[in-house]
């Protein structure tokens, strides 16, 4: 069975889809059964486009990524959610654990070191993940 990480930024627009992006592919070569999804609180209209040009230079293409707000199924069936500055608590189901990324740089300020954090953050992930 197929499990789902839920991450999410506020706008899901591009913490989030950097993470799924890079979960995604980071989880498939390491031969887990784990697919990654992303919602916000306050979604974009579209994904911001220096994180489309960025993904794009690891051959992945979010260009028709449409930005949309969680919902209450995302949450309950989420096996794990990761927040990025999403202010989510009132709404995560009992039972469910949210972890929070805070370290993660704003991409509008630093592309490039959002990613590497996120990056690092994806890898130990991946890594708990493994066993």
């Amino acid at each position: 069975m197929t499990k789902t990480i839920l991450f999410m930024c506020p706008h899901n627009g591009a913490k989030s889809v950097l993470a799924e992006a890079y979960f995604n592919q980071a989880a498939t070569e390491a031969g887990l059964k784990i697919n990654a999804i992303t919602a916000g609180d306050d979604p974009y209209d579209a994904v911001v486009p220096a994180v489309v040009d960025r993904l794009k230079i690891d051959g992945v293409d979010v260009s028709n990524h449409q930005p949309r707000h969680f919902t209450a199924k995302d949450l309950q069936q989420a096996d794990l959610i990761v927040s990025m500055e999403c202010n989510i608590e009132s709404h995560v189901p009992a039972g469910k654990t949210v972890t929070h990324w805070n370290d993660v740089p704003l991409v509008s300020e630093n592309i490039e070191k959002a990613y590497e954090v996120i990056k690092s953050n994806v890898d130990q992930l991946v890594e708990t993940l493994i066993d």
